[in-house]
């Protein structure tokens, strides 16, 4: 059986879509969540949650789908907020209304902060991440994961219909929000705690990065 779970933070691009999954395990076997930035395709929406009672799709969505999860924190709600949105997809709506109801900010949050964590060191790497900050890497990326970041909350839930009515897809999406000022000393905290000093150009990559790591997070 197949399935998919992800974590995304950027607007979602037109490519090749996934193949259809015909079931999905329980929420709590579910694969970790992908790279940020390994997109889901441009959805084709036939449908979507409370458009039988007329509601139009909810404004944080519309506006990630549209722009990205840096216009979602730019509405008025969630300036002083970083937003985190997690999804999967199946053929099935029973599997991905399940996922929904069991997701969970306390269980679910701190790993979805620590693959940020580990893209936004990535991104700033000229090398391989392992190479250009030297043991610092690794030890950042574990520490990530074995943090409990807290002060996240859940927002809400939507989910959306796509396909061309014979190849449907059920895109489930939570969206969580933390305030920046409480995000950020936690982070600030676990990298200051990083250090092996082993080599200088690497120390001094990592210090740089730490330096700037909260410009475009």
């Amino acid at each position: 059986m197949k399935a998919s779970i992800f974590l995304l933070a950027l607007a979602m691009i037109s490519c090749q879509g996934p193949e259809p999954v015909r079931d999905a395990p329980p929420a709590e076997k579910l694969p970790p969540p992908a790279a940020p930035r390994k997109l889901p395709p441009a959805l084709r929406i036939r449908d979507y949650k409370n458009r039988d009672s007329g509601a139009a799709l909810a404004l944080w969505l519309r506006t990630y789908l549209n722009g990205g999860i840096g216009e979602a924190e730019s509405l008025g709600a969630y300036r002083d907020s970083y937003l985190f949105i997690a999804g999967m997809y199946n053929s099935s709506r029973t599997a991905v209304d399940q996922w929904l109801r069991s997701f969970s900010a306390a269980r679910d949050f701190s790993r979805l902060a620590a693959e940020r964590i580990r893209f936004r060191l990535d991104r700033d790497a000229d090398l391989r991440p392992g190479d250009f900050y030297g043991p610092n890497y690794e030890l950042a990326v574990k520490a990530a994961y074995r943090a409990s970041f807290r002060g996240a909350r859940m927002e809400d839930s939507s989910w959306v219909l796509s396909g061309d009515g014979k190849e449907d897809l059920y895109w489930g999406f939570v969206l969580l929000s933390i305030p920046r000022e409480v995000l950020e000393p936690q982070v600030s905290g676990l990298l200051d705690g990083i250090s092996t000093g082993r080599n200088r150009e690497q120390t001094a990559a990592f210090n740089n990065v730490k330096e700037r790591f909260f410009e475009q997070f």
